[in-house]
């Protein structure tokens, strides 16, 4: 099986170059790991490592000169060619060499169509006592699972399952880029990432699980493919960062669109729980009276445009290829 990586990156220069070393490290035989670039510049001290990257046979480096990650993930797709896609983010560290190789595992239940993996914060005190581990090889409770299953709404599984402290294997309605994989015809079979997740775009993995959920293909949960996630303050999609581009509609514009989407699921007091936690009251917007009310403003524009659009779907690069066969 031919494994194609896809990080999608904008403004974390040194992470990035740090998590493409870890996956060289693998002994996947049929290796391809797809950079979609959406910088458009790299600062002088970083540009020599990135060009080193970029020889490395393993690499196929796309240079976007735009910024959307929803796009940039599914172009990644679209320039791949493995049977089966991981996608980490740009600022994990690969919790051991075997890491894809605990993902291609999984697929020997050919039942199986898509696989999340544990993640770690990079805050947490677990990871302290689990660094030395794997990075010397040695066992670990993390690779001890056991069969379960989880019950329940599977809106409320995408919304709060717990992937960093949960050890045991089960099925789940959950996918998150940041440690996972999907086999390529599963993802082509649902139209790969909607791009009408756009701005900050927050909810598309989630809406993707949804999809492949109401498709009949089978998710799963694994502790064995492990990584620490930085969760670095800048770069990315952090409304922190002073660089990120959106306004306070764009901000909101994809958590409006996911809670109407969904919002007949039985779940609308979470969804507008973290709709209204993570576009209006933000320490930032909290900060500042100015700020406070231009996030009230946008995240209203923004909801009126979602409620529109929230029947279209999913648009993507692929979506319309199928479209263009069919017509």
């Amino acid at each position: 099986m031919k494994v194609s990586v896809i990080i999608a990156t904008l403004h974390r220069y040194e992470e990035v170059c740090r998590t493409i070393g870890d996956l060289l490290k693998s002994s996947i035989a049929d290796l391809e790991i797809v950079v979609s670039d959406q910088n458009d510049c790299w600062p002088e001290g970083w540009i020599e490592t990135m060009k080193n990257l970029r020889t490395e046979p393993r690499v196929l480096w796309l240079e976007l000169g735009l910024i959307g990650v929803v796009r940039a993930r599914n172009m990644a797709v679209e320039a791949s060619s493995g049977d089966l896609l991981v996608f980490v983010d740009d600022d994990v560290l690969i919790g051991g060499p075997d890491f894809l190789e605990q993902h291609v595992r999984v697929y020997d239940d050919a039942t199986i169509s898509a696989v999340s993996g544990r993640e770690l914060d990079a805050h947490n005190d677990l990871v302290s006592k689990c660094v030395s581990q794997w990075w010397l090889n040695c066992p670990s409770e993390l690779d001890k699972s056991s069969s379960g299953r989880l019950s329940g709404n599977p809106l409320q599984q995408c919304l709060s399952f717990d992937r960093q402290g949960t050890s045991t294997a089960m099925d789940v309605c959950f996918f998150c880029t940041c440690n996972a994989s999907i086999l390529r015809r599963a993802f082509l079979d649902v139209g790969g990432f909607d791009e009408q997740f756009r701005g900050n775009s927050y909810g598309d993995d989630y809406d993707l699980a949804m999809r492949l959920q109401n498709e009949g293909h089978r998710l799963v949960y694994r502790p064995g493919p492990v990584l620490i996630h930085l969760r670095s303050p800048m770069g990315g999609l952090r409304v922190s960062d002073p660089r990120n581009p959106f306004t306070h509609q764009e901000k909101a514009y994809s958590r409006w669109l996911f809670y109407y989407r969904y919002k007949d699921y039985g779940q609308r007091r979470l969804l507008l729980k973290q709709v209204l936690r993570n576009t209006i009251f933000v320490k930032a917007n909290l900060k500042s009276p100015l700020a406070f009310i231009a996030a009230c403003v946008g995240s209203s524009q923004a909801r009126s445009a979602a409620k529109k659009n929230a029947g279209l779907g999913p648009e993507s690069i692929f979506t319309k290829k199928q479209s263009a066969i069919h017509s």
